[in-house]
């Protein structure tokens, strides 16, 4: 049996050198291409090698061979799938194409998933199928692997609730104005951290009069961090991006404001953010979910009657002001996941 093995870009020769001190025979692809190296005899002893090399990130046993033109693929997908497939079971195509063809990774995954439909009758599942069928297209050379669409449905699920959870999420973070020649610094860092989640808002909420060149300096580091971050993620989603927006208000007011939505405050006085997971995903039923941060003093305990929840993100210990979203955006998430299994 041969099996195709992918790796993280770089760490392909160093899994073609682990797999010559175990005799496993294997070979990488031709023209420089990375990430893959091709298992060309696996034994039965062959899978607990493999699981037991790190480096490798996924392990894809070869139901068919066939040369890359896309009659052939959709031919030799097809028979693959009448043998793997039973009962009706849900799928999905998954096509990856390295070299220069005359069509394209959609075009594959169409045929061969329209072809599959026609002579099985299989329903087509893009979310959460029961099999997963993979056309790794290698220069001249097609590989054709089904598997379980079960090992993929976590990670799937996980990244439906992160976006949720961040669509959903308005973080209120208490003003940082305590040193000014700090504030500027964890302005950058916050407006990092926003970014980077994704949230739907970030208001920064003063609490009193205040001095105008400190809340200024805050503002700026703000910007420049969610600028920072932007423009990394702007390059990784090809120009998709969105900058979150930023607002400044009265902590108080925003309480008063948005009493009827769902108010989660963060404090050492809580409990356990994990206690309250069933509650925290009806929650996120709403529209919106505001999340109250403190900075150093914390959020006044006087908030805590008007809040749904009052939890702490990390019990027995004291984080930083600039880990706040981090920590709340991250917990929230695993909160939800548990459900979604």
């Amino acid at each position: 049996m041969k099996v195709i093995l992918k790796t993280d870009i770089g760490i392909e020769r160093i899994v073609l050198s682990r797999l010559k001190d175990l005799d496993i025979p294997c070979s990488l692809p031709p023209d420089g291409l990375r990430g893959i190296l091709l298992v060309d005899k696996a034994g039965p002893e062959t899978a607990k090698q493999l699981d037991s090399i790190p480096e490798i990130t996924t392990i894809l046993p070869i139901d068919a061979e066939c040369p890359s033109n896309l009659e052939a693929i959709v031919k030799a997908g097809t028979s693959a799938a009448q043998t793997r497939l039973q009962n009706y079971e849900s799928f999905a195509v998954r096509t990856v194409r390295r070299g220069k063809q005359a069509y394209s990774s959609m075009d594959v995954s169409i045929s061969l998933g329209a072809a599959i439909v026609e002579a099985l009758g299989c329903p087509v599942n893009l979310d959460t199928p029961d099999q997963v069928v993979h056309v790794d297209i290698v220069e001249d050379r097609t590989y054709i692997s089904i598997i379980e669409g079960t090992s993929q449905h976590k990670k799937n699920r996980a990244g439906t609730a992160g976006t949720l959870v961040a669509n959903k999420t308005a973080i209120i973070q208490s003003a940082y104005l305590y040193r000014s020649d700090a504030t500027a610094s964890m302005g950058h860092r916050i407006g990092r951290s926003a970014q980077a989640f994704g949230i739907r808002e970030l208001v920064l909420a003063i609490q009193e009069k205040t001095e105008a060149r400190d809340l200024m300096r805050l503002i700026e580091g703000v910007y420049k961090g969610r600028q920072t971050r932007y423009s990394k993620m702007e390059t990784i989603t090809s120009g998709k991006a969105t900058k979150i927006p930023v607002h400044v208000a009265d902590l108080y007011q925003t309480v008063r404001e948005r009493a009827d939505e769902p108010i989660i405050i963060s404090s050492a006085l809580g409990d356990p953010l994990s206690a309250h997971a069933d509650k925290i995903k009806t929650l996120y039923q709403e529209k919106r979910v505001n999340v109250f941060i403190g900075a150093r003093e914390g959020v006044p305990k006087g908030l805590n009657r008007f809040a749904d929840l009052v939890v702490n993100l990390c019990p027995g210990l004291t984080y930083a002001t600039e880990h706040g979203i981090p920590a709340a955006m991250v917990g929230l998430v695993s909160c939800f996941h548990e459900g979604v299994e």
